[in-house]
């Protein structure tokens, strides 16, 4: 994302749309004159009489124009615009997200591709527009599959989900414990140990209210700094990446390297992530971690000697600079 100096137009957009960007307001420059560049992205102000807008816009030289992601507004949503309003590009407050993740010792064992491994736990949140931890009460089936329902729940399969309860649940899960989305219909899902895996069958009884938490958090359009601590262990050749993925986009957005244990049986190791990156409109995000172990009985590659760890941990934090 771009900062431009000293820019300040007028446009005779109206409604909520794309705007075009018209002639400079003295003693300002235009969005050309300072050298905004096709194709990228700015913050923008518009002002439009004691209204206000502020949001995230693509810049398209052809027209010229910029279209509109709003993050916050004197109305709580997009300006109808009245054709007499103004834009500017202005540098933006920005916050930050603190994701930390824990995930348990046989929370899927070892797969050979990235996987959501745990739950989400949002430590704190400052940033505008950011939706952490989708959650939502739900119902569960006797049946064989069981059946969680949960309305419009948006989660693709694969998703890590836990469930936690102010009474018991059905005989074959556990509270909070990381099970995988199987089977998603627009209100439904059932559940599995592992990804793509079998569903589980449920039995017995139940008590209380059930809440379902899913491993995604969703960010506003912006340019971010990622920092992130993933710690594991290690269990004979295992090796182990985690990474922050771009559920929206399928891509990964930052990640550590691959490693490997062959000469430290049961190490402990850290990896450090940094990095930068810009999206253009609100995108959904996990943490996901890769585990070659051949210990399939202990997730994330935790062996049996591995003095009674049973969990990994990670920190992320996101932090909004523009």
């Amino acid at each position: 994302m771009g900062l431009l100096n000293r820019v300040k137009v007028n446009t005779t957009t109206t409604g909520t749309g794309t705007v075009t960007l018209g002639s400079g307001v003295a003693p300002y420059q235009t969005w050309t004159n300072a050298g905004a560049v096709d194709g990228e992205g700015y913050p923008y102000l518009i002002e439009d009489g004691t209204d206000w807008e502020l949001g995230f816009g693509l810049y398209t030289a052809s027209g010229t124009t910029l279209t509109r992601v709003l993050r916050e507004s004197s109305t709580g949503s997009l300006l109808n615009l009245s054709g007499s309003a103004t834009v500017s590009c202005v540098a933006q407050k920005g916050g930050s997200v603190h994701v930390a993740q824990v995930t348990g010792q046989n929370a899927g064992g070892v797969t050979a591709s990235f996987q959501p491994r745990g739950l989400n736990t949002v430590i704190s949140n400052t940033i505008a527009g950011a939706t952490a931890v989708p959650s939502s009460v739900v119902t569960i089936t006797i049946a064989t599959p069981g059946v969680v329902t949960w309305t419009a729940h948006g989660l693709a399969n694969g998703t890590a989900v836990m469930i936690s309860t102010t009474g018991a649940l059905p005989t074959g899960l556990t509270p909070d414990f990381p099970y995988y989305v199987v089977n998603a219909t627009t209100n439904t899902f059932q559940l599995s140990l592992t990804v793509g895996g079998a569903a589980i069958a449920t039995s017995g009884s139940q008590s209380g209210t059930h809440t379902a938490f899913a491993a995604l958090f969703t960010l506003p359009a912006g340019t971010y700094e990622v920092e992130g601590e993933y710690a594991g262990i290690f269990s004979g050749v295992a090796g182990w990446r985690s990474r922050l993925f771009n559920v929206t986009d399928g891509v990964e957005q930052a990640g550590t390297i691959g490693s490997s244990s062959a000469g430290n049986v049961n190490a402990y190791r850290t990896m450090t992530v940094k990095g930068r990156f810009t999206i253009t409109a609100a995108k959904t995000f996990c943490i996901q971690t890769v585990c070659t172990g051949a210990v399939a009985t202990f997730g994330m590659g935790t062996s049996a000697g591995a003095g009674g760890v049973a969990s990994v941990f990670t920190n992320t934090i996101l932090k909004q600079v523009a």
